[in-house]
């Protein structure tokens, strides 16, 4: 049995998962830190289907999910580097959606297609 004197508490929260159980909790009292959140994402081709599908649902959730006292910055890459912007820029209500928005278009416009017969020798 496992015992926490915190369990009623609001920040308490806690996954069983293959029989671990996380337990995650946060200090009371004590106001959230502002963060820097760097995003780096592959949108190669070996991401096409479901794979670039999921990470860009896990992107924009995550971008929706940043506090406004925070600061973001996105870099998707391929065969090379794309950044959405120069530098961390503040998580208000216009940046999250410009953010979102290059992460929809980085994965419309991913990585390069093969065709099966053009890799066979």
């Amino acid at each position: 049995m496992y015992r926490s004197k915190r369990l009623c508490s609001h920040v308490d929260w806690f996954q069983v998962m293959d029989g671990w159980i996380v337990h995650y909790f946060a200090p009371e009292g004590i106001p959230p830190i502002p963060m820097d959140i760097v995003l780096v994402f592959d949108k190669s081709g070996s991401m096409l289907g479901r794979k670039m599908s999921q990470l860009q649902a896990a992107l924009i959730k995550i971008i929706n999910d940043v506090k406004e006292t925070d600061r973001i910055l996105l870099l998707s890459f391929s065969h090379s580097v794309h950044d959405w912007r120069r530098g961390m820029v503040a998580a208000d209500l216009n940046n999250k959606e410009a953010a979102q928005q290059f992460v929809r278009e980085q994965m419309a416009f991913g990585g390069r297609y093969y065709s099966t017969n053009s890799l066979i020798s």
